[in-house]
């Protein structure tokens, strides 16, 4: 049995090794991103929580995600039916527009409210709702999609704010399914880089493997 994890840094384990993310290999496509990608650290939660509950851990987090190449990398993968699968939904401002490919899903930009990119877009179009609904559609297909293709399928999120947003929440009941990610821990454990530290991988693996025993 393999315990499979999609997400960001958060979830990569950046900075539990020291480094920050200018560090680490940057994987360009989603499929390349699950060929090839590498845990940053073993104290990251995936790792933690695998060996808790005695599973193969396979940690898919890539530093800088958005939901939407979450989505990708989860379309990109292949499942075994006994997978129990945690989903670390980025922040939904967080963007990749593709390329007008023809050979599979290549970036021509990853942009985020907070890294000074695309300014003009979240200037002049971006709202937090269209995110939040555009991340609520995207966590609503994916559980869907693995229903039946693997055992379990937890999804976690950086806000609350879809599930209390009463017109999503009717819109979506998966939204109610969203667990709470790092930001309900209010601990002083960050890495030098401002990742969150060791406290805060082991509470939120202990707290997951009670909802996966559950």
């Amino acid at each position: 049995m393999r315990l499979v994890t999609f997400g960001c840094s958060f979830t990569q384990g950046i900075g539990l090794d020291g480094l920050d993310y200018t560090a680490h290999q940057y994987y360009y496509t989603p499929l390349e991103s699950v060929l090839k990608i590498k845990s940053a650290s073993k104290d990251a939660w995936p790792h933690l929580l695998a060996d808790q509950l005695g599973l193969e851990c396979i940690n898919l987090g890539r530093g800088g995600n958005s939901p939407k190449y979450v989505f990708q990398m989860i379309r990109e993968f292949d499942f075994q039916k006994t997978d129990i699968v945690v989903i670390q939904w980025p922040q939904p401002d967080r963007h990749v527009i593709w390329k007008d490919g023809v050979e599979g899903y290549e970036p021509l930009l990853e942009i985020a409210s907070t890294n000074g990119y695309a300014e003009e877009y979240f200037k002049s179009y971006h709202t937090d709702f269209d995110s939040y609904y555009t991340n609520a559609l995207l966590i609503e297909n994916i559980n869907a999609y693995l229903k039946d293709r693997c055992d379990q399928v937890h999804h976690v999120s950086d806000t609350n704010e879809m599930s209390e947003n009463k017109i999503l929440s009717k819109s979506f009941p998966i939204l109610s399914e969203v667990g709470t990610f790092f930001n309900q821990y209010h601990f002083n454990d960050l890495c030098d880089d401002g990742h969150p530290g060791k406290t805060y991988h082991n509470a939120f693996a202990t707290r997951i493997k009670e909802k996966i025993q559950s």
